[in-house]
């Protein structure tokens, strides 16, 4: 494709390598994040019982007189409004929040979030704020925070809900052990950043056309340009674009760039208007154009995938240059990621948590299962995991086989013995947390042995 036919292809296309815009990615905001979890988990986290310290603060806030629970974790939802509200407070009270920007926006909200914060320190309940301050203002302006956080630490696995009940993933663990080391905390995110990838369920499905990793795509197109450095303009206008890491859509990506850059000034500026006005010309109901909407999120997508050393970003007199300041580092990503399954494609979220939470991401043996639980054949299989032939196959010729045994013995479970019963509960079928999963209830043995 050339620069003329690229014009409207990218006027069409409303994807791009999306990230959450909730936090600015700084080494400062993210141990701000492992604070939040921390906060978030020490009153709903596993284990959390009544009568611990929070606990008991977010009873006398909702004025619950819930003393009779012994299992606190069951008894509260994380839709919860006044849990939100409780933990927003907590959060300004920790100043999580840019309080000093709300001041120079809002100064009224300022002065009135600061007003919430000593009523609560004086022991106001939840329905004192609402008398005072509107239970309106209260879930819709100042629970947002608790939102926002929710869906900026759900979105690197950090955490996730079954049933409406707070659960912490192994990263989110080592992110909140890391709570007061800043180096570790960054540690704990550049992992996830580097398993970060495009589509995930996590996102809306318009972006489902995408299967790439943006952390090692980047990479790839910086390492093989001249200088091996890239332009906000390239970035927002090509590499954002990127689609997978084949090396037709990453050569492709690369000679658009090559051919931008025989452009003067004039030319580059006048290539961006067109690709505005045919936006505007072709879907006038936009709010903004393709263009301003990806270049708008860019400062915030490019933070996120350079994050961890390997380059430097240099602004200056309306200029964005990313450029690879450790060529050995990069090399050695680039050559784990070649090592690696690649991207991986998982439609269910609870699967995508599973990955995206555990610190080295799904085993082939998990994968496998996976895509042989959605009702995919070997060849799909075979196509969606290409760097692991052999290992694929012999994977589902395990998988296909323990499955046969399984069935079977579902179908017959008297051959096992008369007491015997097929299992109906976990959600998860067949499968329990051994190698092959026991397939049967051994009444007594299970109630009384493995509690």
């Amino acid at each position: 494709m050339n620069l003329s036919n690229y014009l409207k292809y990218f006027v069409i296309d409303e994807g791009h390598w999306y990230i959450s815009k909730v936090k600015q990615i700084t080494s400062g905001s993210i141990q701000q994040m492992a604070i939040s979890l921390k906060i978030i988990n020490d009153l709903m986290g596993v284990g959390v019982l009544k009568g611990s310290e929070p606990v008991e603060q977010f009873q006398k806030f909702a004025d619950s007189g819930q003393t009779k629970l012994f299992d606190f974790r069951k008894s509260i939802r994380s839709d919860d409004r006044i849990l939100q509200t409780f933990l927003s407070i907590q959060f300004l009270l920790h100043d999580l929040i840019d309080q000093q920007h709300l001041q120079s926006t809002n100064p009224k909200k300022h002065k009135t979030f600061l007003a919430i914060q000593k009523d609560f320190l004086d022991g106001a309940t939840f329905q004192d704020l609402c008398n005072t301050y509107t239970r309106n203002l209260l879930e819709r302006e100042l629970a947002i925070y608790y939102r926002n956080f929710h869906s900026w630490l759900s979105k690197f696995g950090f955490l996730y809900e079954h049933r409406h009940r707070f659960n912490l993933t192994e990263a989110g663990t080592l992110f909140i052990e890391a709570v007061d080391q800043e180096d570790k905390s960054d540690a704990v995110f550049l992992n996830q950043i580097r398993k970060y990838q495009i589509w995930n369920p996590t996102i809306k499905i318009k972006y489902n056309s995408y299967k790439v990793i943006p952390y090692y795509a980047l990479l790839q197109v910086i390492s093989r340009l001249e200088n091996q450095s890239l332009t906000k303009e390239e970035y927002v206008l090509f590499v954002s674009k990127l689609k997978s890491h084949s090396e037709k859509s990453i050569g492709e990506v690369i000679d658009l760039i090559i051919n931008f850059r025989e452009y003067s000034k004039k030319e580059l500026d006048k290539y961006i208007n067109k690709i505005k006005s045919l936006d505007k010309k072709e879907f006038p109901e936009r709010a903004r154009t393709n263009y301003e909407r990806i270049l708008d999120s860019f400062s915030k997508e490019i933070i996120a995938y350079t994050f961890g050393g390997i380059y430097t970003i240099s602004r200056g007199r309306g200029e964005y240059l990313i450029r690879i300041t450790d060529p050995e580092l990069a090399q050695k990503e680039l050559k784990a990621f070649e090592e690696s399954p690649g991207y991986i494609e998982i439609i269910k979220q609870e699967d995508w948590i599973i990955h995206y939470g555990s610190l080295g991401g799904l085993s082939l043996n998990q994968l496998v299962e996976i895509y042989l639980n959605e009702g995919r054949n070997e060849k799909d299989i075979l196509s969606l995991i290409p760097r692991k032939k052999e290992e694929v196959e012999k994977e589902v010729f395990d998988k296909l086989y323990e499955k046969d045994i399984e069935n079977y013995y579902v179908n017959n479970i008297a051959e096992l013995g008369p007491t015997y019963e097929v299992v109906k509960d976990p959600h998860n079928g067949q499968q329990f947390a051994t190698h092959i999963g026991y397939i049967v209830d051994f009444p007594w043995f299970s109630r009384h042995l493995l509690r």
